[in-house]
C-alpha cells in the first residue's frame, strides 16, 4: 500500500510537474491527483492513462492554435490588432483581432505604427473641411460628428502605398467617381456610400470583417436603405450640393437627388 501511494503521489506528481512548465492542462493533473487520492482512500490503483492522454490533447491543441494568426497570445503583442487578449491575441467570440469604435474612443489605444480610420470617410458627412466639421460646422443633419464615427485601427499612413490605411482609402476615388454622375453632382446616397467604404475597410482588414460590419451598423442602422445624401465631393460642399446637403436631402429609388429634401413627384 505505501509503495502504491509513493507511486500514485510520483504520478501526480509529474504530471503537474508539466503543467507547470507548459502552462497547459491543469485540469488533467487535477483529475491524476483525484484518482491518485481514490487509490489512497480505497485502495483501488488509478487510471492514470486517461488523464495522461487528456493532458497530451490538451498540449497540442494550444501548439496547433499558437500557429494560427490572433489564437495563439503572443508575448509581444499582435502588431495589426492589439485585441482583447492580455498577449494582444483575442478570445474567439468576444471583441475580435482589431481595435474598432468611434473615432474618439479609439485614437489614443492605436499601437505603434498604427493611425485611427474612419471606416466611413468623414468628408461624407460634412460640407465643410475638417477643422470646421470637428467642430460641428457643416455637418449634414443627421450625420454623426467627427468624434463618433466608426473607426478602425490601421497600419501605416493613408498615403502610403500598400499598408492597410491605404488600402481602406481605395474607395475614394470610386465614391467620388459615383457622385459625379448624379443628378446633383458631388452627392451620394448613404445606401451607395457607406457599402463602397465598409468593402475597403475590410480589404484592409479581412480578418475584422465581423468587428467592421457592426461598428458601422451602430452609426448607420439600415445604411443598405438609407436614401439620405453624403457628400461626395471628396472635398467641402459647394453650390446646389452644399445647399442640398445641409437642407438634409435624400435619394428617391433612382438614386435621383431633391434639393428640398423630399422626395419628388411622379
Amino acid at each position: 500500500m505505501g509503495a502504491g501511494m509513493a507511486t500514485a503521489g510520483g504520478a501526480a506528481a509529474a504530471a503537474g510537474g508539466v503543467v507547470a512548465g507548459v502552462g497547459a492542462g491543469t485540469d488533467s493533473a487535477a483529475t491524476a491527483l483525484d484518482t491518485a487520492a481514490d487509490w489512497i482512500i480505497n485502495g483501488q490503483a488509478p487510471d492514470l492513462v486517461g488523464p495522461a492522454l487528456a493532458l497530451g490533447e490538451r498540449l497540442l491543441t494550444n501548439m496547433v492554435l499558437k500557429k494560427v494568426p490572433g489564437l495563439g497570445g503572443r508575448g509581444k503583442g499582435d502588431q495589426k490588432g492589439g485585441g482583447s487578449g492580455p498577449s494582444g491575441g483575442f478570445i474567439p467570440g468576444v471583441g475580435g483581432p482589431c481595435i474598432v469604435g468611434t473615432y474618439d474612443a479609439i485614437r489614443k489605444k492605436c499601437g505603434p505604427g498604427q493611425q485611427a480610420h474612419h471606416i466611413i470617410p468623414d468628408t461624407l458627412a460634412r460640407t465643410g473641411n475638417r477643422r470646421q466639421g470637428s467642430k460641428g460646422i457643416g455637418r449634414i443633419p443627421g450625420m454623426p460628428s467627427l468624434g463618433g464615427e466608426p473607426s478602425i485601427c490601421l497600419q501605416g499612413h493613408a498615403g502610403t502605398q500598400g499598408s492597410e490605411h491605404n488600402t481602406a482609402h481605395q474607395c475614394d476615388d470610386e465614391i467620388c467617381e459615383a457622385a459625379k454622375h448624379s443628378e446633383i453632382p458631388g452627392t451620394i446616397a448613404v445606401k451607395d456610400a457607406v457599402p463602397k467604404a465598409m468593402s475597403a475597410a475590410i480589404a484592409a482588414r479581412p480578418d475584422c470583417k465581423a468587428q467592421i460590419e457592426a461598428e458601422v451598423r451602430k452609426a448607420y442602422p439600415k445604411y443598405d436603405e438609407d436614401n439620405r445624401s453624403m457628400n461626395g465631393a471628396g472635398k467641402p460642399a459647394s453650390g446646389d450640393a452644399k445647399a442640398h446637403l445641409e437642407s438634409g436631402g435624400t435619394a428617391d429609388g433612382n438614386g435621383r437627388r431633391n434639393p428640398t429634401g423630399g422626395r419628388k413627384s411622379r
